[in-house]
């Protein structure tokens, strides 16, 4: 059972950016669209709105509405916090704080939204 951290997270959305922005260079239809699945989890969990969004599923479904919930809370129940050494070295960051205990949180959230 592998564990992630916000660092990682954003590392695979900056190579699935790169990705996509190759797959557009080809001249294949449509092949960047078989990356929206997962570049919208990974904006979604990377979201500073995640709290509100994952709370409102109509707000959640306009802003991310391919997100797949059940990979959602699969990826944030692997989610670790970083060191202290590691906040401390990124300062102010762009990234959110993504802890064992705010992905619990945040894991709730999506599936109490999802039964209403």
């Amino acid at each position: 059972c592998r564990k992630v951290n916000v660092l990682a997270l954003d590392s695979m959305r900056q190579d699935l950016d790169h990705l996509i922005a190759f797959a557009e260079e080809c001249a294949v239809p449509q092949l960047p669209l078989c990356f929206t699945p997962m570049q919208q989890l990974l904006n979604a969990l990377l979201d500073r709105d995640a709290k509100r969004l994952f709370g409102d599923e109509d707000a959640r479904m306009e802003r991310y509405p391919q997100l797949d919930v059940d990979s959602a809370c699969t990826v944030l129940d692997k989610i670790v916090g970083l060191t202290t050494i590691t906040r401390m070295k990124l300062g102010n960051t762009d990234l959110p704080q993504l802890d064992k205990k705010s992905s619990a949180e945040l894991s709730k959230l999506l599936q109490a939204s999802q039964l209403s």
